[in-house]
């Protein structure tokens, strides 16, 4: 039987840590999908989560999947059921063919893994009615995420990385205050042996890059780089909690107006209201009006990209200078100002353009909008 005893004193600390981070997340009887994949992140996860399973109250759940790149991965998430099922948590197997929907999809196989693996486990969490999927991604995963947004141009406070808790998604990573070479020192003690995927040595991988040569320069700068990443996230969390609670109570009181046809959906909203908020919320207004036009096409099987700071200054320089019908294109939504009014208008039969213009000649070029494809159901998956 697993016990805490079973460990380490260090080990058994940092399972007790992690139980506090989930109970300070609100975790606590819910039923959750813990994401496995035969690695030694994702085979600590199962162990830590069935240690902490009677503490918590937590139904467990698991799956992985292969996503149909590498033959030996069909052992691996054989050994992920293998393991979860030793620990009485049942696990399913998926699997997905990322290579058709890469070239389908004219994605980079990064993105199409990513997107599919994704699909896979929200469509998993709603077949078994999971409150949460829980990841393994720890504190080098962290900082690699923060790097990552930096070098796109991410804004803040994004640029603080992944969320420990991603409502929107329903995500839940506990670990991101735990080192890699935790997680594996908690194998050890038990004795159980992991896979290791030989693509993630592989440099034409963009993540693999910054987990193999920036993060190690940084932290040979700072050996303590990866600890300032976690409070360069907390600090971002703290900020976005308080950007979301400007931002609702805007959203609550503001006279938005609301038009839906078989054809478009359109969202409108005053241009004096709005300039008289900070620089900082009017741009969270449009990203939150961009947002909610883009979920409608989504809803449709209409791919939009996510739009970037160029998409919002454009629109800002427009709003500031009382441009009336000058057009601004955001990825599947066109904005326009009219009569002392901002139309947010979103072709629900045609895919709109990416790159933001006018019809007065074109404005700055966007940076390359990052690729967000999440199909709800999973394109050419089956599971066991």
């Amino acid at each position: 039987m697993l016990r805490l005893s079973s460990l380490s004193k260090s080990s058994a600390k940092l399972c007790l840590s992690v139980g506090r981070t989930m109970r300070n997340l609100g975790v606590s009887k819910t039923r959750l999908l813990l994401a496995v994949s035969g690695g030694p992140d994702s085979s600590a996860l199962v162990c830590i989560c069935a240690l902490l399973q009677k503490k918590l109250g937590c139904h467990l759940f698991a799956t992985s999947i292969d996503h149909g790149l590498r033959p030996e991965a069909a052992n691996e998430v054989a050994g992920s059921k293998n393991l979860c099922e030793t620990f009485g948590i049942p696990c399913t197997i998926q699997h997905c063919d990322v290579p058709a929907y890469r070239e389908r999809c004219h994605l980079s196989t990064e993105t199409a893994a990513r997107a599919l693996r994704y699909a896979c486990l929200e469509y998993e969490r709603l077949r078994i009615g999971a409150d949460y999927i829980v990841t393994a991604h720890h504190a080098g995963d962290l900082a690699e995420d923060v790097l990552m947004r930096l070098a796109r141009g991410c804004g803040w406070p994004a640029l603080g990385g992944m969320r420990a808790r991603d409502d929107t998604r329903h995500l839940l990573r506990p670990l991101l205050g735990i080192e890699a070479c935790q997680l594996k020192a908690i194998l050890r003690d038990l004795a159980i042996p992991w896979f290791t995927d030989t693509t993630n040595s592989d440099l034409h991988y963009t993540r693999n890059r910054f987990r193999h040569t920036i993060v190690p320069m940084l932290t040979q700068e700072n050996p303590n780089f990866l600890m300032k990443t976690r409070h360069i996230a907390e600090q971002a969390e703290c900020d976005r909690d308080f950007f979301d609670s400007l931002l609702a109570g805007h959203l609550n009181t503001a006279p938005w107006s609301l038009t839906l046809t078989r054809e478009s959906v359109t969202l409108t909203m005053e241009r004096a209201q709005i300039l008289k908020e900070h620089k900082a919320l009017r741009l969270r207004l449009y990203r939150a009006a961009h947002a909610s036009l883009a979920a409608v096409r989504r809803d449709l099987g209409l791919t939009t990209n996510q739009a970037s700071w160029t998409h919002f200054m454009a629109l800002e320089a427009v709003i500031l200078r009382g441009e009336g019908k000058k057009d601004v294109q955001f990825p599947g939504v066109l904005v326009r100002l009219e009569r002392g009014r901002i139309v947010f208008r979103a072709d629900l039969t045609l895919d709109a353009g990416s790159s933001p213009h006018t019809k007065r000649g074109r404005a700055q070029q966007s940076d390359a909008p990052s690729v967000r494809t999440e199909p709800e159901v999973p394109a050419g998956f089956r599971g066991e």
